[in-house]
């Protein structure tokens, strides 16, 4: 791994996700996204394919925002709430990317199952499959 996401929560700024270069031992840049409600990111994944270029990340509530980062740029791709109620109470969902494809992404956990595709020409998330199991 060349790159290392530090995520914090401010509750003035909002949620932020901080990438350091390991090689450099520097910090390179800070993410931030003013239109989601939440303090914090409670998950992070650099893309296995594109690592120096693709991040997502997913906030905690009340938005739980998927959001698609094109990191060396500083902005967010593409952006979707993944469900108006969030996971199951007191369990956190993980993110990853497909180890193929980096247009994919997986959300899982607390009883949830999510599937999303990105169209680079649409800049949003297609969301493929979904399963709540609400125990």
């Amino acid at each position: 791994k060349k790159y290392i996401a530090i995520c914090e929560w401010d509750v003035k700024k909002g949620a932020q996700c901080t990438i350091y270069d390991v090689a450099m031992q520097r910090r390179r840049w800070t993410l931030s996204c003013p239109e989601i409600e939440s303090w914090e990111f409670v998950a992070v994944q650099f893309s296995r394919v594109k690592e120096d270029q693709f991040l997502v990340t997913l906030s905690g509530g009340p938005d739980w925002a998927l959001i698609l980062w094109k990191w060396d740029k500083m902005e967010p791709v593409a952006m979707t709430k993944i469900d108006p109620i969030g996971p199951k109470e007191g369990e956190i969902p993980h993110i990853s990317f497909s180890p193929h494809d980096e247009y994919h992404i997986i959300v899982t956990g607390g009883g949830l199952y999510k599937f999303f595709s990105f169209k680079t020409n649409d800049k949003k998330f297609i969301e493929l499959h979904s399963q709540v199991n609400n125990k």
